[in-house]
Parts: structure tokens; sequence; C-alpha cells
């Protein structure tokens, strides 16, 4: 059924389990001696996760499986998610084989796994949710649903901003660079081999993104994450943090202040509030070094939520324009709408600072960002 799979000399139980033609269709495929895979290829529809629970309760007692290999276009997030948690609580290894593709709610399946696997010429890809393709306010919530979940799953905060930013009719291809944040064993060639020797040679087992679980930590359990890193306070401050407001946030109207200082880099993107999408721009002002950063962020509407309302407000922390962590929080109201508050940003850049993506921080409403750099260092304000 999957090419890449051993040739099934000899189905196991030969079975394919009844399901409507626009559907999952699992079967159960030979892998070695006492060895099977549960095979799923299909859309994703209601009933799915009915049926993969008789797949795996067919598996003949002593066959140890090896992986749930999928060949999915996606398809209902619902049930998406209802089998991604039954491949998180069995503790099931996901693969793709040669010549198949994972996209859309199959990677909720695909992030669920414990251990991942991808043939080199199989594709996984992520966008946001639609309704008959096109984008709409049930949808927008459906895509920060499938967000939260696959974030729950350990899912890097890079590949969840491409799942939100890609539109409908588009999908974002996972890098090999994104296969090794989430830690994925690619393979060419048998199937079955790469499972087993993955198996062999790791001592520990896999934790969150592909790294090893700290010792006494159940198998797919999310690590807790280290806290937030805290800034010294700035030169000649007094002992308030400096992620503490300089001052008082007051009502202001009309156009941002201007800054003295010359812009490094500027960013655009939009950030996620009670499930709909606001601009937001960043304006990084240079600095000596990338350990204290300041930066103007401005936000307003999109098409989809013309409520929005536009304001800016300077904002400090962590920002290196090469990549890795932003860790910002508002410090100065420059153009505050009306008691709108502000927000901020806890994430990560994993291709060199080209694009930044994770979750709202200090707005409880909100959740959400991603965002991508759009003017080059040095570049006039």
């Amino acid at each position: 059924m999957f090419r890449g799979i051993v040739p099934a000399l000899c189905l196991l139980a030969g079975a394919l389990w009844a399901a409507p033609a626009q559907a999952v269709q699992f079967s159960l495929e030979r892998g070695g001696q006492n060895e099977a895979f549960v095979g799923g290829r299909g859309p994703i529809v209601k009933g799915d996760a009915a049926r993969l629970e008789q797949a795996l309760a067919s598996v003949p007692v002593g066959t140890k499986l090896l992986a749930l290999a999928l060949d999915s276009p996606g398809g209902n997030v619902l049930e998406g998610e209802q089998l991604a948690r039954q491949i998180r609580a069995r503790g099931l290894s996901v693969l793709i084989p040669s010549n198949s593709q994972c996209v859309s709610a199959c990677f909720l399946l695909f992030a669920a796994a414990v251990h991942r696997f991808t043939a080199t010429d199989a594709l996984v890809g992520v966008h946001s949710a639609n309704e008959a393709g096109v984008e709409t306010d049930i949808s927008l919530a459906v895509t920060t649903q499938m967000a939260r979940i696959a974030a729950s799953f350990g899912t890097p905060p890079a590949i969840i901003g491409k799942m939100v930013q890609t539109t409908p009719g588009r999908v974002e291809w996972l890098t090999p660079a994104d296969m090794t944040l989430m830690g994925v064993t690619v393979f060419d060639g048998d199937a079955a081999a790469a499972v087993r020797q993955s198996a062999s040679a790791a001592s520990r087992p896999v934790g969150v993104a592909g790294t090893p679980a700290p010792v006494g930590q159940p198998v797919g359990q999310p690590a807790v994450p280290p806290p937030l890193p805290i800034l010294p306070p700035a030169r000649g401050a007094a002992s308030t943090p400096v992620f503490a407001p300089a001052t008082t946030p007051k009502p202001a109207s009309g156009a941002p202040v201007a800054a003295t200082e010359p812009v490094e880099a500027e960013y655009q993107g939009a950030y996620f509030c009670g499930n709909r999408p606001a601009n937001l721009n960043l304006k990084l002002f240079q600095a000596a070094a990338d350990s204290r950063r300041r930066a103007l962020f401005t936000f307003g509407p999109q098409a989809t939520s013309p409520e929005i309302p536009r304001g800016s407000f300077e904002a400090e922390g962590i920002l290196s324009v090469s990549g890795g962590d932003i860790v910002m929080k508002p410090s100065k109201w420059m153009a505050q709408p009306g008691g709108y508050p502000w927000f901020g940003l806890n994430g990560r850049s994993e291709d060199g600072g080209k694009t930044f993506s994770g979750r709202v921080t200090d707005s409880p409403a909100c959740s959400l960002f991603t965002f991508k750099r759009v003017g080059a260092a040095g570049y006039p304000r």
C-alpha cells in the first residue's frame, strides 16, 4: 500500500477496515518477522478515530507495531485532533513513507507522535484552516485551535508560525531544518530498518522537539520550559526590572513620537487576539549589542478584523537580527487608542532572523504572533 515500506509478501491479517471511499483507509502491513505497520491512506473524516482503534486492536499478539504509516492530505480538524490524542496516549510512532504526504490536519497526527520518520521524498506541510477554500472567522478560530494543539505536542514556534501565516490555497512544506527541529528521522530506503535503527540507537526516549527527555520524564510529555531570561537593569536605573513599564501608560493620540535612534531592521506580520488577526509592524532601533534592545510596535486592523484600532508603543527586551530568541515587553505608549491594551512577545527565529514566531504575552486575550523581516540593516527610517 505504501511505497517505501517492505513489500507485504504476507500481510499479517490481509485486512482493510471498512470505511467510506473518501476516508482514511487503514490496513495492516508486514514490516519484518513479527513486525508490522498500520497504514493509513486518504483524507481524514468523522469516524476515522474509531477505525484506527479497530486497526490497532487487530495487530496479532506477539507482533511489534513499528509505526503508523500515513499518506493523507488532511481533512476534518476535530477528527484529526481525536486521532492525534489517540496517537499520543498510545505512545505511537508516525512514519510518512516514500512518495507520500501528510498535510493540514494530518500534521497534528505527525506532531503527536513520540517518534517521527519521513522518507527523503515524502512531504509534510502546514497551512491555516478554511471553509470551502475561504478564510472566515470560524476558520481563523479553527487555525488558532490547531496551533494550540500542535504546541501542546511540543511543536516548535517557528513551525506553528508557518501554520498560522500560510493562507488557504497554499501549503508551507517543512524544510530539512524544520524536520531537525521536530526531531524527525529522515530515511532513504527500508522504512522498517530505519525504525529499528532509531530504536536501537536511542539510549533515552525522545522528548519535545526531538530532544532527549529528562530522566524520569514520561515519554511524549512536554518538558517544563526554561524560565524567561531576566534582563539586567539599564545603566543608571533603579532596582525596577527593565521589563517593567518605564512610565505609567497614558492615552495618547496622533502619530507616534519619532525616536532619535536610527532603525536597524523592520518586521511585518500579525498577532492573534480573540481568534482574530491584527497587523503588527516592529521597528528595531540600533544598539551596540543584542543583549538589550528597544523597538517600536505599531498595530492595526486587517480585512477580517476591521474593529482593531491603530496604535503604537515602545518595547524593551531581547531581539537579535541574526536569529534566536525574542523576548520583548511593553515599556511606553506612543499612541494608545482608547484604553486598548499593549502586549509583549516571546518566541524565536529558526531561519537566521528572517522570520520570528511564538506567543503573545501580557495580554490574556491574545495567543500567537508571527512576522518576517522586510527592511535591511541601515536603511533610513
